[in-house]
């Protein structure tokens, strides 16, 4: 079972990312924001509540990529304001970090 869940996941990943590229590839005045993508991932599989729970020093890496990631979205900041991104980004890094605290909180 979990052979045939793992291969599910990464057949469905491929086809998100396929239609995602093929939705931002699209002509015309559509915006598709990323944060729209990962915060839907996040809130509907739930990762960080089981981390935090089962494996606060996974969380705590996870927060790490989180930042590296917004770090990675500020650096091409061009001159008009991406802010809105960043925020985004940084209200989810704060999200991750607010579950390892109450983590270690509870221990």
């Amino acid at each position: 079972m979990l052979l045939d869940q793992a291969s599910q996941a990464e057949q469905s990943q491929r086809v998100l990312i396929r239609s995602l590229r093929r939705l931002v590839g699209l002509p015309g005045n559509l915006v598709l924001l990323p944060h729209s993508v990962l915060d839907a991932l996040l809130e509907e599989v739930g990762w960080e509540q089981k981390m935090a729970k089962e494996e606060p020093e996974l969380l705590a890496e996870e927060v790490r990529h989180a930042r590296l990631a917004l770090e990675e979205w500020e650096d091409l900041k061009p001159a008009t304001d991406t802010r809105s991104l960043a925020r985004r980004l940084g209200s989810l890094a704060a999200h991750l970090r607010r579950s390892a605290n109450e983590t270690e909180a509870a221990s």
